[in-house]
């Protein structure tokens, strides 16, 4: 479960920059007033998830860095699992010696 309670958020940017996954991204939409205080401002990641159209609008240079980067490391599983394929197959196809008969 992923909430943010944004009735004590500072927009301090401190979990963007802790954040181990670089998955926290600052809005420009600092208005969310509510009337209910505390179960309207508390924001799970269904209301907080935004699609990447609207990430590459607010900052498109870090944007096209990070699209760069996550398809160069699905590149690299993608090869990486290529090979392994090939590697299982190539050992599924080597033939088997017979085994040696008992010696007397």
């Amino acid at each position: 479960m992923f909430n943010i309670d944004t009735s004590v958020c500072m927009s301090c940017q401190i979990c963007v920059e802790v954040c181990p996954f670089d998955a926290i991204k600052m809005d420009q939409v600092f208005e969310i007033a509510t009337g209910e205080r505390f179960l309207e401002l508390l924001l799970d990641r269904h209301d907080l998830a935004k699609p990447n159209s609207y990430f590459q609008s607010l900052r498109p240079t870090e944007a096209a860095e990070v699209d760069g980067r996550l398809a160069a490391e699905r590149k690299a599983a993608e090869e990486k699992a290529k090979a392994a394929a090939l590697a299982k197959a190539a050992a599924a196809a080597k033939p088997v010696p017979p085994p040696k008969p008992p010696a007397a």
